[in-house]
């Protein structure tokens, strides 16, 4: 099964105290995405705490922050050992698309007739 996994930014938390410049992320709220060749999907949802060590001279200010940035701070920073990790996290869940139990009784749906969508 071939799975294309992609990180995805949902929050950033900000060191509040006085010992960083204003705007520093502290962490990174972010999941990550894998779809495979069949469509099934899911994500996994993990944090990501940063180095406060900053770089005054390549310091970003929080409002020129953009996704492809802190996307590129969370793969650069996660070891290779952390990435296959999450990987294998969400390709347990992709492959539990596959696996039907024995013992589970039939779903039905909500109901028995089809909904309109009104538009």
């Amino acid at each position: 099964m071939s799975i294309t996994y992609t990180y995805h930014i949902c929050q950033l938390k900000v060191d509040e105290t006085d010992k960083t410049p204003d705007g520093t992320v502290e962490s990174v709220k972010a999941y990550i995405r894998g779809i495979d060749e069949n469509g099934h999907n899911t994500t996994h949802i993990f944090e990501l705490n940063l180095p406060l060590e900053i770089d005054l001279e390549s310091f970003t200010p929080f409002e020129s922050l953009t996704p492809d940035l802190v996307t590129g701070w969370v793969e650069s920073i996660l070891s290779e050992d952390e990435k296959k990790v999450l990987e294998n996290i969400v390709a347990e869940k992709i492959q539990s698309f596959y696996i039907t139990p024995k013992d589970q009784p039939l779903t039905r749906p909500a109901v028995p007739w089809t909904v309109q969508v009104i538009e």
